[in-house]
Parts: structure tokens; sequence; C-alpha cells
């Protein structure tokens, strides 16, 4: 019930993500499983559908640290992450049908929900070998990687994701993309 009227709330009060459409992600990641711990670099590329957007809210639980954010071309721009949303400064208005990139360094301890099978997952095989999976139905990616939540806003999907994962030597970085 109150996921409900979270969601009737930010629809009655205009979602900034609304403003645009993804039409990518590239994803890098660094897994440290003897840390549990995530280091990232995501960039955003999208499309504005708003008349113009000089702020990006993305996603990206609280207990991820922010390290910083680059537009485009890789020049640092100022952002803000309370809660779960990160709001990240464009240097100059984009217009409606222009496309811009954010990206976003980020590191963390993601964890998954107690009792559940949603979010990332930090296991040992009976060997005793790091073991590492995901899933995000109930959690929602951003509890590991920022973008635009697609549990917020389920319509929007991009048109292509990349991945490259950097992992120990003798592990194997495996992904669907």
């Amino acid at each position: 019930m109150l996921t409900l009227l979270a969601l009737i709330t930010a629809a009655a009060l205009g979602d900034p993500r609304d403003d645009y459409d993804v039409l990518a992600y590239d994803l890098a990641f660094a897994v440290q499983p003897q840390t549990r711990t995530l280091e990232g670099r995501v960039t955003t590329h999208a499309r504005v559908l708003a008349d113009e957007l000089g702020t990006v809210v993305l996603d990206l639980v609280e207990a991820m640290e922010v390290l910083e954010c680059t537009d485009g071309e890789g020049k640092a721009i100022e952002w803000s992450h309370e809660g779960d949303a990160l709001a990240c400064e464009l240097d100059r208005a984009v217009p409606r049908g222009g496309e811009f990139a954010v990206r976003v360094h980020y590191r963390g301890q993601p964890t998954a929900r107690r009792g559940g099978f949603s979010g990332f997952h930090w296991v040992e095989t009976e060997d005793g070998r790091p073991w590492i999976n995901t899933s995000c139905q109930g959690l929602g990616s951003h509890s590991w990687w920022p973008g635009k939540a697609s549990y917020f806003n389920p319509d929007d999907k991009p048109e292509r994701t990349t991945t490259q994962l950097v992992v120990p030597a003798g592990l194997y970085g495996v992904s669907n993309g």
C-alpha cells in the first residue's frame, strides 16, 4: 500500500525521470569478493522528452557512495545524492529531442534483501570459491547500479546495454546483458 501511495504521489508531483528516455546503458563493474565491494562506472545515454532538461535524476540506493559524475565528454559535473535519488547537473540545458550522456563512478557493498532472492548475492560454492549473482525483480537494479529504475518507470527500456566485468584471477564474469 505504501509503494502504491508513493507512486501516486510521484505521478501527481511530476516525476523528473519522465523528462528523458534512456537509449543505452554502458556498465563497467569491478567485483571484489574479498571485501564484498563493487566499484562501477555507468554511463546513461538518453534523449530529452521535456521542453528542456538541466538536471538528470537517476535512481541509486543511498548506501552506494558516488565518487564522481561526468558528462558525455568526461568533464566533471555537479551532483547530489539524497536518499535513493542521484541528481546530476548538466553544464547547459538540453532542448527537447536533444541527447546527452551522464557517467557515474561509484562504489559500495551491495546486499541482498533478507529472507529473499532479490538483490546482490555474495555466496560461496561448496569448495569455498566466490559465487556472486544478482536478481533484481523485487529490489531493482538501482540497488547496485545507477539508472532509471524500471520499478518506477517500467515502460522505459534501453535500446542497448553493454557490460564489462573485472573479476579476480581464477573467476569468470558472465552477464546476460
